[in-house]
């Protein structure tokens, strides 16, 4: 009972409170917990509760303890909508979308404010009305909720929209809206080909756009045409269509108008292919090989050639039925041409020549022209080692029951069980795929008996750096003397004479022991084994770095193992343990892998590589053909290489090899960039012809000390002026100038295309204040018409001067005012010309000044 009247007390304290707009204190409010629902404000609480925070409404404050739940706001949620396109542009102009709440039940005297958030809904701005300027957003993607507040609610910029202002009674809308603001895309630029061209024969053609700064691209072209990336701005391009192929790069953002760069792809499909009707075959010599073509039709004409020097073709290169000669002991690849570049066809041969280039020679035992006589029942044969590609035989035309150790197909090896008292008869080849050698060595060999074989009984070892090793060979018999040799020379312990010996150490590399056995009137006996050491500082790569291009597949990695002995493991820092590994490393990314390596004789060898994936690509910066007041200059091309790719070396159309050329004829001109690894890029730039008449005004002049001049420059889309301190400006067209010297002007004309001329005048400064000494008055002059000294002018002379001349009695000649600066040698009053002489003159200037001195006149 007590708990309930507690309650009902609780409730109409509270109901009380809210009649009366009066406030709940900070205290316990009861020792029980219930829930009032006030119409549009719901408080729960807990007894004993401490209270922590109030919510206002404007007809109830309501105070909520430390366990309640948040006092929950009855405001219905609202829906946002728009009938405004939701992706547009951001074009600099004013540009507005209406927003509507169409929730239902909207509770009068609540407020509605629309918040914009970024996609993470990050407060970014707000509005109180439904009419929201987009221009004083930034470009970017926004979501716009609505939201529903009885109290004040003042979004903060920086903060959560669903954490933003906890103590306002809201509501955020259910759903949002989209808006995308994106900035124009700037100009779409097809970099390669860069003009209309012409393809022939393939029918697909690798073509490239400058990547677009904002936005994305996308390739369009004429119906048929297929691109393998169209959203890539290097792809390629396939299935051109016979004729004009319209190409463009198109480059969007969203709600913004397109851009969009075109060129014209001109296919011409070939008129007749080439067609070699002879197929691919081997050879065992260089000449007298029948090869032919079809006749190609169209009247069109073929030609054959070859990359290797030196091939023949007859009776000429250009007959479709051709013998060849001259073929190198290798594979050459012929080919036949159909058709003028740039729409040729072709087709190749492949003529494999195996001819045996070494010829078979036995040099153990030495050629005597007889039968050699040997005392033992094997001997130690040796013929002239085959070159790679080639193979050696020994085989036996008489006798039976005989062996090859290691076997007949090494250049050298051992021939046992030759039986006494007969006569063999031997003969060594070398032959090269089917082809055998032209000639042959044989060897006669008859065994009378009598000595003992020469038998050593270790086997061909590896051994580790540093280690010894113990042999035994089979001891000679009496009368037979034996002992040990070695190449290169080593020491034997007891002696060389020793069918037993022990060798602390062999050097680095391969060493070969001989134990012969010699009698009298026999030829030495001998038998060997070989010791290889291999180098434990072995460079298991042949380098420290490796470069693969970016268009390389994974790079099969595996070490150089062949002089290392039988190899048993392998031990990646990978974590492989097999021959070889792959590796694929990133462009631009540098990957390096160490081996272990350990062989049957437990010994180890280590070494690593660093291999990376160079990016290569090259573009063409140029100018021009400059056509400037009709003289012209050449046109300059540089190649402009990018990546990682490093060591380029350059090859241009024109045959030029360096980065830099200049051309004189308009046209084409392609640059491929390849690196010391090989990897290659190439670039394409069409050379026009641009004319160019660049003029600077106002040329020499004079002005008077603290006066300006305007300078003026046309003809060209960008300028400089210098110098650079007595300017108005140096970047405009139309400086002024206000000199306090004698001052020299300069200016660079520039077009946007690359082309650029200097020109330089001086402008005089004249003191209007300065005596005589400011003025340069010539002593001569020469009236007629030469061209020199014509007329007697001072230079720096100011109007309103006047000037008498006199002859050397005093006698006036001449007299001007104001003197108008070009006197010719006339007298006064036009009676004719002074004769030869001297003459004095006054010169009186406007400030008062007066300069004299003299003239010599000398008649033309």
């Amino acid at each position: 009972m007590l708990v309930k009247r507690v309650l009902h007390i609780l409730i109409l304290c509270l109901w009380g409170n809210y009649l009366g707009a009066q406030q709940i204190g900070r205290k316990v409010i009861s020792t029980a917990g219930s829930s009032i629902d006030l119409g549009t404000i719901n408080v729960s609480y807990t007894i004993g509760e401490i209270v922590v925070s109030t919510q206002a409404s404007e007809s109830i404050v309501l105070t909520q303890g430390f366990q309640q739940p948040d006092i929950i706001c009855n405001a219905l949620e609202t829906q946002i909508s728009t009938q405004n396109t939701t992706q547009r542009c951001k074009d600099g102009f004013s540009q507005f979308i209406t927003l509507d709440n169409t929730g239902e039940n909207v509770i009068p005297g609540v407020n509605y404010t629309f918040v914009v958030t970024s996609l993470d809904q990050t407060i970014i701005q707000s509005f109180s009305t439904n009419l929201i300027d987009l221009n004083l957003l930034p470009a970017n993607s926004y979501r716009i909720y609505g939201v529903m507040h009885e109290s004040a609610y003042t979004p903060i910029p920086g903060e959560k929209i669903q954490e933003s202002d906890p103590s306002a009674c809201r509501r955020v809308s259910s759903n949002f809206i989209s808006i995308v603001f994106s900035l124009p895309p700037q100009e779409a630029t097809i970099a390669l080909p860069s003009t209309d061209t012409t393809l022939c024969g393939n029918p697909q053609i690798n073509i490239r756009a400058v990547e677009p700064l904002n936005g994305s691209g996308q390739w369009r072209g004429s119906t048929g045409i297929q691109f393998v990336d169209p959203f890539s701005p290097r792809t390629l391009l396939t299935n051109l269509q016979p004729g004009p192929n319209t190409i463009s790069w198109e480059i969007s953002t969203p709600g913004c108008p397109p851009l969009a760069s075109a060129i014209d792809i001109f296919y011409e499909p070939p008129a007749d292919p080439a067609e070699i009707e002879t197929g691919d075959f081997q050879v065992c010599e260089p000449s007298g090989h029948s090869i032919s073509a079809r006749t190609p039709l169209g009247g069109l004409s073929g030609v054959w050639s070859s990359k290797v020097p030196g091939v023949t073709f007859g009776p000429n290169t250009e007959t479709p039925q051709v013998t060849v000669g001259n073929l190198p002991s290798d594979t050459t690849v012929l080919y036949w041409t159909v058709g003028e570049a740039p729409c040729q066809t072709i087709d190749s041969l492949i003529l494999v020549n195996n001819e045996v280039q070494t010829a078979p020679q036995i040099s153990t035992p030495p050629d005597t022209g007889a039968v050699s006589i040997i005392c033992t029942n094997q001997i130690l044969l040796e013929g002239i080692a085959p070159q790679q590609g080639e193979i050696a035989s020994w085989s036996i035309l008489a006798g039976a029951g005989l062996e090859f150790d290691p076997s007949n197909e090494a250049a050298t090896t051992t021939l046992r069980n030759i039986p006494v008292g007969e006569e063999i008869q031997l003969v060594y080849e070398i032959d090269k795929a089917g082809c055998n050698s032209s000639i042959s060595d044989t060897l006669r060999l008859f065994n009378k008996g009598g000595v003992t074989a020469a038998t050593i009984l270790q086997s061909d070892t590896t051994l580790c750096a540093g280690s010894g090793w113990s042999l035994e060979a089979l001891p000679a018999s009496p009368n037979e003397v034996g002992f040990w040799s070695s190449d290169p020379p080593i020491s034997f312990v007891p002696g060389e004479e020793s069918p037993a010996i022990q060798i602390e150490m062999f050097p680095i590399g391969e060493t070969q022991l001989t134990w012969t056995i010699q009698a009298e009137d026999c030829p030495d006996n001998f038998a060997q084994v070989r010791v290889n050491v291999p180098d434990p500082n072995t460079d298991l790569f042949g380098t420290d770095t490796l470069a693969i291009c970016q268009e390389d597949p994974s790079y099969i990695l595996e070490p150089s193992i062949e002089n290392l002995g039988n190899v048993v493991e392998f031990i990646w820092s990978t974590g492989e343990s097999t021959p070889s590994i792959e590796l694929n490393p990133e462009i631009g990314r540098e990957t390096t892998v160490e081996l272990l390596v350990l062989n049957l004789s437990g010994c180890t060898f280590d070494d690593q590589i660093t291999l990376r994936r160079d990016s290569l690509d090259v573009g063409i910066e140029g100018i021009p053909i400059c056509i400037e007041n009709g003289n012209s200059s050449p046109a300059q091309l540089v190649a402009k290489s990018f990546g990682t790719a490093s060591n380029l070396s350059f090859s241009w159309s024109n045959g030029r090899r360096t980065d830099l050329i200049q051309v004189s004829e308009p046209g084409l001109y392609q640059v491929v960039a390849t690196s010391e690894e090989g990897c290659q890029a190439n670039a394409a730039f069409e050379v026009v012809e641009t004319e160019f008449f660049p003029v600077a005004s106002p040329g020499d002049t004079s002005i008077i000390l603290g006066s300006s001049v305007n300078l003026l420059a046309s003809g060209g889309d960008a300028y400089i002026w210098g110098p650079e301190e007595v300017l108005s400006c140096t970047l405009c067209p139309d400086p002024t100038t206000q000199p306090e010297e004698n001052t020299t002007y300069s200016v660079q004309v520039s077009t946007f295309d690359g082309c650029v001329s200097s020109l330089e005048f001086n402008v005089e400064v004249v003191d209007p204040d300065a005596g005589c000494e400011a003025l340069f008055i010539p002593n001569i002059l020469t009236p007629g018409d030469n061209g020199h000294n014509d007329v007697w002018a001072i230079e720096g002379l100011r109007e309103n001067a006047e000037v008498y001349i006199y002859d050397r009695w005093g006698g006036e000649i001449f007299s001007e005012n104001p003197f108008d600066n070009n006197w010719d040698g006339s007298r006064i009053g036009g009676s004719g010309y002074v004769d030869a002489g001297s003459y004095l003159y006054v010169l009186m200037l406007e400030n008062g000044q007066v300069c004299r001195g003299s003239i010599t006149v000398i008649p033309d």
